[in-house]
């Protein structure tokens, strides 16, 4: 497991479950930068709450990746609040470094993969474009 990993199981355990779970799309570990670390907390930390105050079956998170220059997110549930919080911090993923976590001066490379970077942390503008996002 990765840093990212470690430190985010050891604050939501339950919802992360399936990173110790062998087999699983998620014993991969998450799939993405550390500079997401900030959405993926705050995003955890309010579905934990949401479901302990209201009693509600444990989901678990089935897996969590970098797409097209975007976050994804696997949850399994029903819970119509919870699916928008995960949908909300996927939307929100375009507007953070995926490398550092800054929101100023955030685009995304335009050759090549499609990553979310903030100016300072392209490494060779040249080769892998970059568009800021709106």
């Amino acid at each position: 497991m990765s840093d990212l990993d470690d430190r985010l199981f050891k604050k939501y355990p339950d919802l992360l479950r399936q990173l110790k779970k062998s087999g699983s799309y998620m014993s991969y570990g998450i799939m993405c930068d550390s500079g997401w670390e900030f959405l993926l907390d705050t995003l955890f930390q309010h579905i934990q709450t949401y479901v302990n105050r209201n009693k509600l079956p444990q989901p678990e998170i089935g897996g969590i990746k970098e797409k097209w220059g975007n976050l994804v997110i696997f949850i399994d549930v029903e819970d119509d609040l919870i699916r928008g919080m995960v949908s909300h911090t996927m939307f929100l993923s375009r507007f953070y470094c995926e490398e550092c976590g800054t929101t100023k001066n955030v685009g995304t490379t335009t050759k090549g993969w499609l990553r979310v970077r903030c100016i300072n942390c392209v490494r060779d503008i040249k080769q892998t474009g970059w568009k800021q996002n709106d």
